[in-house]
């Protein structure tokens, strides 16, 4: 049987595993999907949303404006803040 198992390269990987980062949106806050492939496979480029709560793994319930849908979403670098 094969498994991945765990393993890390670096400190801050090591440091990360042990007390992740906060995460980067608060609860409320207006975000924007980014213009990227992933976030184009997902069907949020371009997309406006309010963050409705925030999980302890820095993945986020979305409530997304364009379609009035809430999902989970948890890539953060494929969102930004609206300013």
């Amino acid at each position: 049987d094969y498994y991945a198992g765990f393993s890390v390269n670096n400190v801050m990987q090591l440091i990360n595993a042990i007390q992740p980062p906060p995460p980067k949106f608060a609860e409320g806050d207006l975000i924007h999907g980014k213009n990227n492939k992933r976030a184009q496979r997902e069907g949020i480029a371009n997309c406006t949303g309010l963050v409705i709560k925030v999980w302890s793994d820095s993945q986020y319930d979305i409530l997304w404006n364009d379609t009035g849908t809430i999902n989970s979403y948890y890539h953060e670098r494929d969102l930004k803040l609206v300013e």
